[in-house]
């Protein structure tokens, strides 16, 4: 086949090969931390929250907001936004999911009223961010500079941010699952099985 009649795919050189590729697992580790949040709250607690997205993104506004006005690092706010949104989940779910699970009949009917206040929380947040902080897109420059691995170049923040992600990711599948507060998704629905102490104070919590 000629040269000429190729497609832009066809000529993309080797090294911008391994930027798409790994352009693609940079966003698809992220996007597995954020579906590893969704399956331990829906294993755990059985609640179907769709507002998740929505907290991810109060974290961003409240990252970018300390950075963008006060010059806070990203990095450090890390763990400041993970205890806010801690707290505020904490809040959240004494008030709303803990009285529909003492109230609900059974766990379906707990399934179907908690996807309906996790709606309700969506738009809650959905609002609430666009009052505070308008619905331009906000961004702001950290670690841009580019990164060479022999042809392929990729931006700092985005290798710091699949770094992340992997760490997260590992310590779930290798610290938190196989512990027994990481086995309680198998036994949550039978409270009566449940004969680790830890799992049981946990359980009353939740």
């Amino acid at each position: 086949m000629p040269a000429a009649g190729r497609g832009p795919l066809f000529i993309m050189s080797f090294g911008a090969w391994i930027e798409l590729i790994a352009s693609g697992l940079i966003t698809g580790g992220i996007y597995a931390l954020v579906a590893l949040g969704l399956n331990l709250q829906y294993g755990l607690m059985r609640i179907l929250n769709i507002a998740h997205g929505e907290f991810l993104m109060l974290g961003a506004y409240l990252t970018w907001m300390m950075h963008a006005r006060f010059g806070v690092s990203p990095l450090a706010m890390i763990p400041v936004a993970f205890l806010v949104l801690l707290a505020l989940g904490l809040v959240i779910h004494r008030l709303c999911f803990r009285r529909l699970a003492e109230t609900s009949p059974d766990i379906d009917v707990f399934e179907a009223r908690g996807l309906m206040v996790a709606f309700g929380l969506m738009f809650l947040v959905q609002n609430l961010v666009s009052w505070a902080w308008g619905g331009d897109l906000r961004g702001y420059d950290y670690l841009t500079a580019p990164v060479q691995f022999g042809e392929a170049r990729f931006a700092g923040n985005k290798l710091l941010a699949f770094g992340l992600a992997l760490v997260f990711i590992f310590y779930y599948l290798l610290g938190w699952a196989p512990a027994p507060i990481g086995r309680l998704d198998v036994v949550y629905s039978s409270p009566d099985e449940i004969t680790d102490p830890m799992l049981k104070s946990f359980r009353h919590f939740a």
